[in-house]
């Protein structure tokens, strides 16, 4: 993939936290099962797309907890609230 390389050059990590963070312990204690399935389904997504998008990089894929980071990064950076950006809705 094209962005294993983007990846490696962003800066060090900062203090991003979506559910993709939660250690097993910490999805556990959600309580909700229904919750707990998203945040376990979320988990097993970005597995997945990390194994697809750096599985042919060698030394050039990035680590596991970067990847996630990186994803977390963007995650956080991409979705802005409705308020933020329309005037109308109070």
């Amino acid at each position: 993939m094209q962005w294993c390389p983007w990846i490696r050059v962003l800066p060090g990590p900062s203090e991003v936290h979506t559910p993709l963070a939660y250690d097993a312990d910490e999805v556990a204690a959600i309580g909700d099962p229904s919750v707990i399935q998203e945040v376990l389904s979320m988990h097993r997504l970005m597995r997945d797309c990390h194994n697809r998008a750096c599985s042919d990089r060698g030394e050039e894929a990035p680590e596991w907890q970067d990847f996630l980071w990186a994803v977390q990064a963007l995650t956080s950076r991409s979705v802005r609230p409705r308020t933020s950006y329309r005037s109308d809705v109070p």
